[in-house]
């Protein structure tokens, strides 16, 4: 292959790995190309945080045509086991001739790694390729890298005029099935999910994943003076982990009664409206190794992250009608401001619909 040809194909392994925005952070976002004799033989690329890497994805596709294959890859091949097994392996059992990838994997448990491994087993490596290029796929993974905070996505649906509820709570449906069932989807993505007390007290929820494949996320719930009901359904660890966050002057003898239950108490500091965010997001990773956190609400605890910038993606789906009430529920609740320059500005990433809703995938503006 000549030098315009690695090229053209690097560009595509580009374009591959951009359809992972959205779905793989904290990871990053990688694409592959497979080519033997100027002919594509296997695309990939990381779909789903905790899914599998990009060079699995196209070795799988290529199947036994990829012996002989050159591997295009927009970032060094991992060579340590995480969540999966390391890429090098895959790539050398499938008995690739050459590795060419552009950016050198900022993680320095990889960096610069794979070489050594992939040259001892015979395989060509290039390194460097379109790396300009390809650095625009690693900046979330490069924010993300020594935090002691999980990736946080908060998610949720209203009207078009921001309305979750009517006045008496009832809010089942907003949106339509196809978005419903994206949410579980991004429940499967997430290793942890999060609500307030007062989402548990009004709707009883499960927070499990149903309808689509993929495990149940771990569950924490905010409640500062443990009112979690004795016959909550997230109480039943069976479906999953549960934590409950609670004040430092909590009932102690609720605390030992959960924890008979199996599930796990833990005591954080105030903040000025509730709970230590921070705290929290510090223990949900330190704790259970939670890489990216699913934030369902309600109202107020999606407003204290928002408030407080404690959040790293939003997910939000808007359904195409009105209630036009001033007593109907916010999907956002916070403290008066007076002026628009205290409003955080967001930074549209995509837009699409889903049904006959819409899709919309925000971040914090980056100065």
């Amino acid at each position: 292959m000549g030098v315009a040809r690695d090229r053209a194909l690097m560009r595509e392994a580009i374009a591959l790995a951009e359809r992972g925005r959205g779905r793989v952070e904290p990871n990053p976002r990688v694409g592959c190309v497979l080519a033997r004799d100027d002919e594509i033989v296997g695309r990939g690329w990381h779909a789903d945080f905790g899914g599998p890497h990009a060079e699995v994805a196209a070795l799988r596709d290529a199947g036994e045509r990829a012996r002989g294959a050159t591997a295009f890859v927009t970032l060094e091949p991992c060579s340590t086991t995480g969540k999966t097994p390391p890429c090098t392996e895959a790539l050398v059992a499938a008995g690739v001739a050459r590795v060419v990838y552009a950016a050198v994997d900022p993680n320095p448990d990889h960096a610069g790694r794979a070489d050594a491994v992939l040259e001892g087993h015979g395989i060509e490596v290039r390194r460097g390729l379109l790396a300009e290029e390809a650095e625009g796929l690693l900046d979330d993974f490069r924010l993300a890298l020594g935090r002691d905070r999980p990736w946080v996505v908060l998610k949720w649906a209203s009207t078009l005029d921001g309305r979750i509820a009517t006045v008496t709570g009832d809010s089942k449906w907003i949106t339509g099935e196809a978005a419903r069932l994206e949410v579980h989807r991004e429940r499967a993505r997430c290793r942890g999910i999060l609500v307030g007390i007062g989402t548990v007290l009004a709707d009883d929820p499960e927070l499990t994943t149903r309808g689509v494949p993929g495990p149940n996320p771990r569950r924490y719930v905010l409640d500062p003076g443990l009112r979690t009901p004795e016959t909550a359904r997230l109480l039943d660890v069976a479906a999953a982990p549960t934590t409950l966050f609670c004040a430092p002057d909590a009932d102690a003898s609720r605390k030992s009664a959960l924890e008979e239950r199996g599930v796990a108490v833990v005591a954080v500091g105030p903040s000025e409206r509730g709970l230590d965010l921070e705290a929290v997001l510090r223990e949900i990773q330190g704790r259970d190794r939670v890489g990216r956190l699913l934030v369902e609400g309600g109202a107020r605890v999606l407003g204290s992250f928002v408030r407080e910038r404690r959040f790293d993606q939003a997910r939000v789906f808007l359904a195409p009608r009105l209630l036009a009430a001033s007593d109907a529920r916010p999907a956002l609740e916070g403290p008066t401001l007076e002026h628009m320059r205290e409003a955080l500005d967001l930074e549209l990433l995509e837009s699409g619909t889903l049904g006959g809703d819409l899709r919309l995938e925000l971040r914090p503006r980056r100065d």
